[in-house]
């Protein structure tokens, strides 16, 4: 799907009038002034929030400068991460910020007044707009401004959106840049980000040359940056898994019944959902009594048979079987010594099987940066009174994370379907049936297990006696739960930048004077393409429902086949429980099936490449902001009214132009179910 928004912002003309206030100072009639004060002046200027020649000291505005010093002199990698120190800027965006779920932020520095949203935030170079980074925003990512080049940020703490628009409503940012610069300067800055090893690195030159009797400056910029990932494992104490667990519940009448209810554990093995899985067969719990109510009480039947319910799928010892990798084999799994006495699901222990709980959380804490930035730019005094600049800038930024692994709820159910049938229905993007007893990967003592699977049931639990047994109930059915390969993103940002403008001043101008003007176009552009890599949910499906081809329908007896490839050899069509009707409708489906490789979902390592090239699936989100500005401003002082010093007038025109347009996620997804980052 094509989205287009344009945004035209026609003509403006701000005009200001200011009555600029003289401090009087009361003195003696014999006092006489220090020489010394008498020579201290202070330049007018126009400073950022009003365009106004006056003097800085006295703008009506909260102001806070930045210089080029503090910049290059601080411990912090990047230019984000010490504005974050500033406490009207603490909530700003940082790249540690964009690992997980979100699309086309990966590696974004955005400023962040009082935490009033980066929409809100505008950010100036030299006074003039710049493209934003994320499409449909102006949020403008602040490591795109070349950090050698800046010689103070200025930064207005109040609302600015009468000068620059609603855009400014939490305040503005306005870096500015050197215009004089001579030399060569040579700057290389190594931070590590983590006790791990994992750093940031950076090398940065700035040629600069005056020319033509020092009326030609011109300058270039080069950068090159590199960060490397940070991952849950690689922080301690996520890798430690620090966790309350539950080692008494307290009954409704007596909320606190004097022992406690919680512990804190490190470490811990978590063995509910391991890479690729295990199988837990159905099982029943006795419940507790009610004046120590730590297992609840909880049914596995209904008025129409097995409810299905997920509390009877709880890992626990003599039903739950593991995995072992690249084995192909299973066993019941290893509960070593087990931690937690609350709840139907008690999945972690120490000395068993299971998992890092690291797993669990978003793999990456800080993306994988590379970024390569340029710029270069001259000023040409055309006249003594009368200046020409212009600059370009191009940034390429290549950014790269791992979020949570896809996951998996799959109801191992013969009832389900049929020996040529499918899967009825998703439950979820993750979650359907599975037949078990002709699965050609799961191990014979697993089928053996659900074949003969017998659950205990057992009654309500009274105040001070647990459920009373009621007997036991043949249920073939188990769930294999599971984390299944990484969900990623590769996201590539590239932004350019034109700018051209003339400015000058007279001391007078008719009955002007102190007059200064600009008149300046500046061109941005931002292109955006995000890679997000997941899995194609319903060729998963079919890649995992493998048989035994025991006739050789497609060629080779005893081989393993994916059911659907087998039922479409003999004439079978097979259901598309996506869209409906059958796979043999469309290509994408009668593709799935005749490209299908088997898939054996059972225990790490045990997965052939070509399964895993079959379910793979890349999307990709396209993206792109133009914004352009052509603007005029003319400032100057009338005469002085009262001695209260002059009267300040400030006139200027802006056309601006805001386009973005962007390439959804449907585009690539064509009606596909794929397991992506967003789901």
């Amino acid at each position: 799907m094509l989205l287009k928004r344009k945004y035209l912002f026609g003509t403006t003309i701000l005009a200001g009038v200011m009555m600029a206030s003289a401090p009087a100072l009361a003195q003696n009639a014999g006092q006489t002034q220090d020489p010394q004060a008498q020579e201290t002046t202070v330049e007018e200027i126009v400073v950022t929030g009003s365009r106004i020649r006056r003097d800085p000291t006295n703008a009506p505005t909260p102001l806070i400068q930045v210089e080029r010093e503090a910049l290059l002199t601080t411990g912090q990698s990047t230019v984000i991460d010490y504005l974050a120190t500033i406490p009207a800027l603490s909530n700003s965006l940082v790249p540690s910020d964009t690992t997980g779920s979100g699309l086309n932020d990966g590696g974004l520095d955005f400023a962040n007044l009082r935490s009033l949203g980066t929409g809100r935030t505008l950010t100036l170079v030299d006074g003039r707009r710049h493209v934003g980074s994320s499409a449909g925003t102006l949020s403008v990512d602040v490591s795109t401004i070349p950090r050698l080049l800046i010689e103070n940020i200025e930064i207005i703490t109040g609302g600015a959106s009468s000068i620059y628009g609603a855009d400014a409503v939490a305040g503005v940012l306005n870096f500015i840049l050197r215009d004089d610069f001579e030399g060569v300067e040579f700057d290389v800055n190594y931070g590590q980000i983590n006790q791990n090893g994992e750093a940031t690195r950076r090398a940065s030159l700035l040629v600069g040359a005056n020319l033509l009797d020092d009326r030609l400056n011109v300058y270039a910029f080069g950068e090159y940056e590199k960060a490397d990932m940070v991952t849950s494992f690689d922080v301690d104490w996520i890798n430690e898994d620090p966790r309350l667990i539950g080692i008494d519940s307290d009954p409704t009448a007596r909320p606190s019944d004097g022992f406690l209810d919680n512990e804190l554990f490190f470490g811990l093995n978590r063995m509910d959902r391991p890479r690729w899985g295990q199988v837990t067969v159905a099982n029943g719990q006795q419940a507790s009594p009610l004046n120590d109510p730590d297992i609840p009480f909880f049914s596995c039947f209904g008025a129409g048979g097995f409810t299905y319910n997920a509390s009877c799928y709880s890992v626990n010892p003599g039903y739950t079987w593991w995995f072992d990798p690249g084995q192909g084999t299973a066993r019941l799994a290893d509960f070593g010594q087990r931690i937690g006495n609350t709840g139907a699901q008690r999945p972690f222990n120490y000395g068993g099987d299971g998992v890092n709980a690291a797993d669990f959380s978003t793999a990456s804490r800080f993306p994988e940066i590379e970024s390569k930035r340029y710029q270069a730019g001259f000023t040409f005094s055309i006249l003594p009174n009368v200046n020409l600049s212009g600059e370009y800038k191009f940034v390429q930024e290549d950014t790269f994370d791992i979020s949570q692994p896809t996951f998996f709820n799959i109801y191992l159910d013969d009832t389900a379907y049929g020996t040529n049938g499918t899967p009825g229905a998703f439950y979820s993007t993750g979650s359907w049936d599975l037949r078990w007893s002709d699965n050609a990967f799961l191990p014979q003592n697993v089928k053996n297990a659900i074949a003969t699977n017998l659950l205990n049931r057992y009654g309500q639990p009274t105040a001070t006696a647990p459920g009373a047994f009621l007997g036991q109930v043949l249920v073939q059915q188990a769930q294999y739960v599971s984390f299944g390969p990484d969900r990623t993103q590769d996201n590539s940002r590239e932004v350019e930048r034109y700018v051209i403008g003339l400015d000058g001043d007279f001391d007078n101008l008719l009955f002007f004077r102190n007059v200064g003007w600009d008149v300046g176009y500046t061109r941005g552009e931002m292109n955006n393409i995000n890679a997000e890599r997941g899995l194609d949910a319903q060729r998963f499906l079919l890649a995992s429902d493998a048989v035994v081809d025991t006739a050789g329908v497609l060629g080779t007896p005893g081989a393993i086949v994916c059911r659907a490839t087998r039922s479409d050899a003999l004439g079978i069509n097979t259901a598309d429980i996506n869209r409906g009707g059958t796979l043999q409708a469309t290509q994408y489906g009668q593709d799935s099936i005749d490209q299908c490789a088997p898939l054996n979902i059972f225990g790490a390592g045990n997965q052939s490449a070509e399964a895993l090239a079959y379910i793979d699936a890349t999307i990709r989100v396209r993206q792109k902001n133009i914004s352009e500005q052509a603007l005029v401003n003319v400032s100057g002082q009338l005469w002085d009214f009262w001695g209260a010093g002059p009267i300040g007038l400030a006139v200027g025109y802006e056309a601006r132009r805001e386009y973005t347009e962007g390439v959804g996620r449907s585009a690539d997804t064509a009606g596909r179910r794929l397991f992506m980052n967003t789901g």
